[in-house]
């Protein structure tokens, strides 16, 4: 029954519902795990700036067995995506935890980022100063294939 389709889809258009309805819809998709994650991406992908944020704010509350699926979502060449994605992933409380398991750590992706000259490439390394404790000034001088 968690894992029904129209029920998970029902439960993420009520994330832009009422309080009430907000949060109710918070506590089943968190019941429903990773079921929710093809359908959950797919809305966030299509969503408008508006429903975006309010998913995005979901995306710290999931279980961290949804990271990976939130990881494989950097392969979406939408950089305002991605930018929003990595926001989501440095406000989980459990970031700490996530760099222990290779299929949730962000830090590979983060890495392949950083190489980029763009506003991705400096949150990539933003990102990985923090979580290395080492500043990422020059990806060039940490790793050479960059």
């Amino acid at each position: 029954m968690r894992t029904d389709p129209e029920r998970i889809a029902k439960f993420i258009k009520n994330l832009s519902a009422s309080p009430e309805e907000r949060e109710f819809a918070i506590v089943e998709l968190r019941k429903s795990g990773t079921a929710i994650m093809p359908a959950f991406i797919a809305a966030l992908i299509a969503a408008d700036l508006e429903e975006r944020l309010q998913l995005l704010s979901v995306l710290p509350l999931l279980d961290a067995d949804t990271v990976p699926a939130v990881l494989a979502t950097f392969d979406v060449n939408t950089p305002a995506l991605r930018l929003d994605l990595m926001g989501a992933i440095a406000r989980r409380s459990d970031l700490l935890k996530l760099l222990g398991r290779t299929e949730t750590d962000p830090r590979p992706t983060l890495w392949y980022f950083a190489a980029k000259q763009d506003l991705v490439g400096q949150r990539s390394r933003d990102m990985l100063a923090i979580l290395t404790s080492t500043p990422v000034t020059s990806c060039r001088r940490l790793r050479p294939s960059c």
